[in-house]
């Protein structure tokens, strides 16, 4: 039980996984809020663990909640859902660059003759994977922001 007296579900992600449910889009819930809800301290690791688990079957159901820095977490408008999936689209782009230049500068001239040649057909792989998603996530990117209002895109350049 919480100091409320609510009786807290394990695991601890199903409590805040039920209480999205009901929220308003648009809502915010202060850290302290979920905390009660999760009978978990804020700043405590499993806090962490236990939002992010809940926040990954929230999308299954809908509802999609973001961190809102120093406050706590927003239930999304739904307008919000298509620059929210575009924010994911730029972030996974950046880390297949990085793949890539992961392995463009590792050291083959080192490497076993079998992994140089496990790396150069990842090398290509990778340049492959990056040539068709970079152009088609730049236009996805570029129309999620043509919907947003002025306003909205000027914080989300900030």
């Amino acid at each position: 039980m919480n100091g409320e007296g609510t009786v807290i579900k394990i695991p601890e992600w199903k409590n805040l996984y039920d209480a999205v449910r009901s929220w308003e889009y648009g809502s915010i819930h202060t850290h302290h809020e979920v905390s009660d809800i999760l009978g978990i301290p804020y700043g405590d690791p499993r806090y962490y663990d236990q939002v992010n688990r809940a926040k990954a079957d929230l999308i299954d159901i809908g509802r999609v909640i973001k961190c809102v820095p120093n406050v706590g977490y927003k239930l999304i408008e739904p307008d919000e859902y298509v620059p929210h999936s575009s924010e994911y689209v730029k972030k996974g782009v950046q880390k297949v660059i990085d793949a890539e230049r992961i392995i463009i500068c590792s050291p083959v001239e080192i490497m076993s003759i079998e992994e140089r040649t496990r790396a150069d057909r990842h090398r290509e792989d990778l340049t492959s994977l990056r040539v068709l998603i970079v152009p088609k996530s730049y236009s996805i990117i570029r129309k999620s922001r043509s919907i947003q209002q002025p306003e909205e895109r000027r914080l989300l350049n900030e």
